[in-house]
Order: structure tokens, then C-alpha cells, then sequence
């Protein structure tokens, strides 16, 4: 199912865009520091998932 979305990543943002939802940019740097505390302080998170999440983020496309 990633693949799909990803692969009409545009057709999709601009289905949401026409039903109102607003995308935000975000600076994808400061977000992952500021938010790479809360997993390494989460009890029973799976062990790697904040590098895991990082390397999925990371294949979406930028826009």
C-alpha cells in the first residue's frame, strides 16, 4: 500500500487538497532531533524504530 501512495503520491495531495485538507512543510532535520528523545525515552517501542521511521521519511518524495 506504500508503494501505491507513494507512487501517486501527487494525484493523492491533490484529492485531499480538493476536499480542503492543507499540508504543512515541515523542516524534516529539526522535527526528527526535536522528536528523537520521545523514542529513546518510550518503554517497550520496538528496539531501531526511530532509525527505521527515519529511513521510510526519507524515501517520500519532497515537495
Amino acid at each position: 500500500m506504500i508503494q501505491i501512495i507513494t507512487d501517486n503520491y501527487d494525484g493523492y495531495k491533490a484529492k485531499l487538497e480538493k476536499d480542503g485538507i492543507k499540508f504543512n512543510e515541515v523542516d524534516n532535520a529539526a522535527f526528527g532531533a526535536t522528536v528523537k528523545p520521545v523514542y529513546e525515552k518510550m518503554k517497550g517501542v520496538t528496539p531501531g524504530i526511530y532509525d527505521i521511521l527515519k529511513a521510510e521519511i526519507a524515501k517520500r518524495p519532497s515537495k
